[in-house]
């Protein structure tokens, strides 16, 4: 751990950085940073793959409640979608990578559908009660939906037997 740069947030000059290699079952060799200020709690995480591949898709039926245990990893550059109830989640200027399984992709999804801007609009609010029951069904094996991350680095990935890889080609 060392510290060093001024927090983007706050400014304080209390950040902490991390780094741990991690050796993934599967996957192989990634890298994971933690950046966090330890006056405002803002945080960043990334994951980096120790290898270069070709741009990826990879496809994952959701079918039961014993999916939600497949292990994920999406670095900065992965899109996920989950076309069923029509959730993008695209890599911004501060994309975060990330190791979890299906069940925290849903979470984080949740923690989304309960922000603030979504709860002051009755429409949006309504919205969010919709698609959050529609996630209740699919972890609880009610209803099937598709998880797909493409990734142009190719360093994202569902670890699974189940799920599909192919490259992905340019239009």
């Amino acid at each position: 751990m060392f510290r060093g740069f001024p927090c983007p947030v706050c400014g304080g000059n209390k950040t902490e950085n991390t780094f741990e290699t991690l050796d993934i079952p599967y996957f192989g060799e990634v890298l994971e940073s933690t950046a966090r200020c330890t006056d405002c709690k803002w945080r960043h995480v990334d994951v980096l793959v120790l290898k270069k591949d070709r741009p990826r898709r990879h496809t994952l039926r959701i079918e039961s409640p014993d999916d939600m245990d497949i292990r994920v990893v999406r670095s900065s550059q992965g899109t996920i979608r989950v076309p069923e109830i029509g959730v993008e989640i695209t890599p911004g200027t501060a994309g975060e990578g990330f190791i979890t399984n299906v069940e925290g992709i849903f979470e984080r999804i949740e923690d989304v559908l309960d922000s603030p801007s979504l709860q002051e609009d009755g429409k949006r609010r309504e919205k969010a009660r919709e698609l959050k029951e529609k996630i209740r069904d699919i972890k609880e094996g009610r209803m099937e939906a598709t998880l797909i991350i493409e990734d142009p680095t190719g360093n994202s990935s569902i670890i699974s037997e189940k799920a599909a890889k192919e490259d992905m080609h340019p239009e």
